[in-house]
């Protein structure tokens, strides 16, 4: 499954669930970004695509380890 963020109102690519799950364990990407992939009928948050792929969220960084790298 390939999925398309979208962080602060900007396209960022395709990656694979893998791919997501680890850039939101990095901070990289919030769980709260907007999320889409071929099927959906509208987007919906990085959280919610992991949750309904049945891959769970990481456990969240520490505040000062959270950073966005692109």
């Amino acid at each position: 499954m390939s999925v398309q963020v979208s962080c602060d109102g900007q396209q960022d690519g395709h990656r694979t669930l893998e791919e997501l799950k680890c850039h939101v364990g990095q901070g990289a990407i919030l769980p709260a970004d907007a999320a889409w992939s071929g099927g959906m009928s509208d987007r919906m948050t990085v959280a919610d695509v992991l949750a309904r792929a049945g891959s769970p969220l990481p456990p969240p960084l520490p505040l000062l380890v959270r950073r966005r790298v692109r």
